[in-house]
This record gives C-alpha cells, sequence and structure tokens, in this order.
C-alpha cells in the first residue's frame, strides 16, 4: 500500500473510531448503558449548534492568485464567507421516527445568516427560507418525483420512463418474487426488534474492548437546561497528537486478538438471525440488491446461475472464439463455470465461520499496516498527528443515563513542514465544534405539522429550472440571493459549438468565415422559446432571462431586437428545415460572451 495513502487511511479510521465509539466504565458510571441508552431515544426537544472554521492563509492565496493575474480580493472575500460555517438549530422536536420540526439558522462567515424553519412527516416535508418567496416541499413518498420523471421522459423522449422499464428484459417479476415493499412492512416490526438486539449485542462487545483515554475524568454537577436544574455526571475527555494513534493501535490489537470473542459475539448473532429467519426470508435481500434482471439471469436462492450459451444465440458474433471467450468472462465473474453445476449453500455455521475468519484477517493485516507504517514512515506520521491536535469532548449525563448535553470539538493545525512538502497552500487547519442539549427524552412530542399553499415550490423540481428561474423563488435583495448568483454563480449559462458538416444542427462557417448556429438550440438552452408569427412571416425569438425578444426572417440580415431594428452580419438562414443565426450577433443580443477555445470550440457564455 502507497504510504501517502496509509497516512490518509490512517487518519480517517482513528477518527471514526473515537467519533463513533465510547469508552468503558470510569467512576462507577455505566457509558454501556449510557450508549444503549442514546440508541434507544425515540422521542426529544432540543438545541444543536455545529460550526466549521477553516484557519485560511491569505498572504499565500493573495501570493498565488495574483502569480496568476486574478482579483485576489475578489476570491478572498468568498473564501472568508465558505471557510466560517454554522448550524445552530434553536429549537427540534422529533416526535417519533418520521415526525419532526426545528428552526434555526445557516451562517455563512460572521454575519450572513439564513434563517430556517423544516416540518416533517412521514409523507411530507416542508422548508420555510429567510429571503424565500414561498415555501419549499420535498415528497418523501416518491410520487412526485415519478410524476416529474415521466413527465420529462414524456416531453424530452417521446415516452414514459415506466414505458421504458416495461419490456421484458428489465422488470421485476412481481408473480414470481412477490410485492418487496409490502412484504417489508409486514415484517418491518420483527426486523426492527431483531436489528436492535445486534445492535447492543456489538455496542456491549465494543464498550468491553474500547481503551479508557489517559485524560478522561466524571464530574458531579448541576446545570440548567431549559429552565430546569439537572443534577448530572459530566464526562470529560482529551486526546492530543499520537495519543490518538496510540489508542486505536490498542483498540486494533484488542479486536484482533479476541477471536474466541468474536466468535460468541456472531454465535449470538447468528441465533438472532436464525429466530427471525422468516423475517429475513421474506424480505428476500438478495432479489432486492439486484434491482432489475435481465433474461440472462435465472435467481434461486444460492444467487444467479451464470451466463449460458444460448443466451447469446442472437448476437452477431463472426468469431466463435470471441463468443466462448464473452462467456467466459462472464461467467468468471459469476463466480462459476457453465459446465459446471452451481455449488451448495454454506451452512449457517460455515458461513459465520467463514464471517469471523475474514475479520480476523481485516484485524491482523490493519496490525500489519500500522505497524509498517509507524517503522517506514514515522516522522511522517507525527507530523500528521502532531501535538496540535485536540479532539476533546464533553457530556452531561443524568441520573437516567440519558445524555442530556454534548459538547465535542476537533482541533488541527498542518505541521509547516508537511504543508509544505505536500504543497498545502492556502490553510494552516481547521476546528470543528458541536454543542446540543436535548429535554423531554422519550417524553410526548407533538412536532409541528408541516403546512403547504398554492404556492409551495417542490424542491423534486429544481433540477428542471434554470438557475436564473431558481434565482427568481428568492427576493432579489435576499443574503440567498447573493451568495447562489454573486458568490456561487449560479445563473451562469454556456451553449457551445464546433463545426459538423454531417450534422443538421451543427455550427456551420460562411464563406466569410462567419459561424453560424441553430437559432432554437441556443434560446433552448437558455431557456428561452421559439414561437412563429404567421402575420409577419417571422420566427420569433423569446429569452425569458433576460426579457428580450428577437425577430428574424429566413434570407435577411434584418432583425427586431426589442422592438428595435437592427442588421446581423450575416442573412439567417434555413439549412434542412433547421434556422441558423450568425453566433456573434445571437450573442451580443443575449447579453452573452463569445470565444474560441484551443481545441476549435466556440463558447457562449453568460449569467443572466
Amino acid at each position: 500500500m502507497n504510504l501517502k495513502l496509509k497516512k490518509v487511511l490512517s487518519v480517517f479510521m482513528i477518527l471514526s473510531m473515537i467519533i463513533a465509539a465510547g469508552c468503558q466504565a470510569v467512576d462507577g458510571l455505566n457509558l454501556n448503558q449510557v450508549i444503549k441508552n442514546m440508541t434507544k431515544v425515540k422521542s426529544a426537544e432540543g438545541t444543536y449548534e455545529f460550526e466549521f472554521k477553516l484557519a485560511l492563509n491569505e498572504e499565500e492565496i493573495a501570493e498565488q492568485v495574483e502569480l496568476e493575474g486574478e482579483d485576489a480580493e475578489e476570491l478572498l472575500s468568498q473564501l472568508r464567507n465558505f471557510s466560517q460555517i454554522k448550524l445552530a438549530v434553536d429549537h427540534y422536536k422529533v416526535q417519533d421516527e418520521t415526525h419532526a420540526s426545528m428552526k434555526g439558522t445557516l451562517t455563512f462567515g460572521e454575519h450572513n445568516a439564513i434563517g430556517f424553519d423544516l416540518r416533517m412527516t412521514d409523507k411530507l416535508m416542508v422548508i420555510k427560507l429567510d429571503g424565500a418567496k414561498q415555501p419549499f416541499s420535498i415528497d418523501l413518498t416518491g410520487e412526485r418525483q415519478r410524476l416529474l420523471t415521466n413527465h420529462y421522459y414524456e416531453t424530452e423522449l417521446g415516452f414514459s420512463y415506466e414505458e421504458l422499464y416495461a419490456d421484458e428484459e428489465y422488470y421485476i417479476d412481481e408473480e414470481l418474487y412477490g410485492d418487496a415493499e409490502a412484504e417489508y412492512a409486514a415484517y418491518g416490526e420483527e426486523m426492527i426488534a431483531a436489528i436492535q438486539q445486534i445492535s447492543e449485542l456489538v455496542t456491549d462487545y465494543s464498550i468491553g474492548h474500547l481503551p479508557n483515554i489517559e485524560r478522561l475524568k466524571v464530574e458531579h454537577t448541576t446545570e440548567m437546561i431549559r429552565g430546569e436544574q439537572v443534577a448530572l455526571f459530566n464526562l470529560q475527555g482529551e486526546l492530543k497528537g499520537m495519543e490518538l494513534w496510540n489508542w486505536a493501535k490498542k483498540l486494533v490489537n484488542a479486536l484482533a486478538n479476541d477471536r474466541e470473542g468474536l466468535e460468541k459475539l456472531f454465535n449470538e448473532i447468528f441465533t438472532i438471525v436464525s429466530e427471525h429467519e422468516d423475517s429475513f426470508a421474506n424480505l428476500d435481500l438478495s432479489m432486492i440488491s439486484q434491482g432489475f434482471y435481465t433474461g440472462n439471469y435465472e435467481y434461486t436462492a444460492a444467487g444467479p446461475y451464470a451466463y449460458v450459451e444460448e443466451d447469446y444465440e442472437e448476437l452477431d458474433f463472426e468469431n466463435e472464439d470471441i463468443i466462448d471467450e464473452f462467456i467466459s468472462m462472464e461467467n468468471e465473474e459469476a463466480g462459476t463455470d457453465s459446465d459446471e453445476s452451481i455449488e451448495p449453500e454454506m451452512t449457517p455455521e460455515e458461513i459465520q465461520a467463514q464471517v469471523v475468519e475474514e475479520l480476523i484477517n481485516a484485524l491482523q493485516e490493519l496490525k500489519r499496516s500500522m505497524n509498517e507504517l509507524e517503522q517506514e514512515d514515522g516522522d511522517t506520521l507525527k507530523q500528521v498527528l502532531n501535538d496540535s491536535l485536540s479532539i476533546k469532548f464533553n457530556y452531561g449525563i443524568d441520573m437516567s443515563l440519558d445524555v442530556r448535553k454534548q459538547g465535542f470539538s476537533i482541533d488541527y493545525r498542518v505541521d509547516p513542514a508537511l504543508k509544505e512538502e505536500q504543497e498545502l497552500y492556502g490553510f494552516d487547519g481547521f476546528t470543528i465544534t458541536t454543542n446540543s442539549q436535548m429535554w423531554n427524552v422519550n417524553g410526548e412530542v407533538k412536532a409541528l405539522e408541516p403546512v403547504t399553499t398554492l404556492s409551495t415550490v417542490s424542491i423534486e423540481s429544481l433540477p428542471y429550472l434554470q438557475g436564473y428561474e431558481v434565482i427568481r423563488l428568492f427576493e432579489e435583495d435576499a443574503l440567498i440571493s447573493n451568495i447562489l448568483r454573486n458568490q456561487l454563480h449560479f445563473t451562469e449559462q454556456t451553449y457551445w459549438s464546433f463545426v459538423d458538416e454531417e450534422s443538421d444542427y451543427g455550427m456551420y462557417l460562411t464563406n466569410n468565415k462567419l459561424a453560424m448556429i441553430p437559432a432554437r438550440e441556443i434560446i433552448e438552452e437558455f431557456g428561452g422559446k421559439v414561437s412563429y408569427d404567421k402575420v409577419k412571416n417571422s420566427i420569433v425569438l423569446y429569452d425569458d432571462a433576460t426579457n428580450t425578444t428577437i425577430e428574424i426572417q429566413t434570407g435577411s440580415r434584418d432583425v427586431i431586437v426589442n422592438g428595435v431594428e437592427a442588421q446581423w452580419a450575416a442573412p439567417v438562414q434555413a439549412r434542412n428545415g433547421v434556422t441558423f443565426v450568425p453566433a456573434r450577433d445571437m450573442a451580443n443580443a443575449l447579453g452573452a460572451d463569445i470565444s474560441w477555445s484551443n481545441s476549435g470550440y466556440l463558447e457562449i457564455t453568460r449569467e443572466p
């Protein structure tokens, strides 16, 4: 494994462990039960904050940008906003697994805050944003997305999405496999209970092997939460630099050396699965994971049969060797041979033994990789996990062992030598912090209901809109409009073409080397419409983004742009039923810039 890749993987692996895991019992506080209680929270109210800060090195950025001849201050202004992002949920209500509401702000930079109000049920989510002219909604049933997809296929391709997959080679045989969704609903509660049992087993096992960090303590405190004095266990911990690496090594070693414990864990997991065999079997997970099947597959309990030679009788190959090689490749990928029978299914005991063996091997390989990294590139490892790295956490746990307050932070600065070696110019480090409070845990919580109006905008429809159409959904002076338009350049549009004499729609050059492009293509690309005026015998091009109307006539250079007469450099031409216009004149009329690339492409761009 490449050492640089190992550095990255190791750091992320360690961070994932510390975030996802807990510790063993400390000062009489049963953290095993605390983590179990966290997984059992069904309803609650609370507050939540998340903040990310990137430590920019503005001098380095300005130097690099100025060397490239660009405006450093404009870029720095944008980076300052997006290098500091804060999400603050002032009050959230979780009623159950599908009903919730929250209100808060999303802040970019120090002062650019966008307020939001989100409410959801099992069928609908509605979001109100500061500066938006109307609320946004998401249909959680998927019906809205299905209708939009069908409409797009019908208008753009001439047939519906459903018709496309009605072909016999691309469907799931419901008569053979039944309705997977109905089966999932029927066995859902039993499955959830089984998964909960498995989750608790894994939690118990993990807690038993997690090494305590050196700086870990518990204090007894009383704090105010939502106007109520609450007695808390205050659990505090910190890891710095290489302590994180050493902690992870202890964990990996403990897991890799515990074959007996892993075997016991998986034996208990398989027992639970066996007890709920009907639930797992009736879900037909193998069929669901495959999704669609084609005529080349037949499904059994052991999986899909290999491709057989008869499946390729209709392929028009001249060389039979190619057919044999192709079939051999497919059979090899399927893990079998067309001349051999399918291997029998493994017994549960064999599967269990194989899973444990593979996990042990993976952990042993991880041990070897970590040791190898220390020996071969220990100095770099110490540079990556330098003393500036600090991971702190603070949990406030009540007498019922429910977490009521949480604080977590990561602070990191890049080692100067490593920064220079890896050319990590422009930033010096980062900070991530989260804080939250929770009350009414597993109590009676009533989330606010989402409300829609006739003007509610479907979020599913946004991908089908032009950027300028999305901007119109917000007030012109709203912060979000400024971010979308001026910082993210959301309204930017690009049309490109190249000379292609063989295509009816391809750009071509006149004798005077003027580029001619298809009028309808660029107008519709930019979100406009084309119509025909029978009275004037003219073609009307309407650009919705700029509210510009262009009237042209085939064979004429005379045009009318927003009621003003003008002449273009070349006459409008009709070729094979397609109307072509001079590219530069068209770009000017649409308020766009035109340029040629070194590879011969013509590009027309604008930000309406």
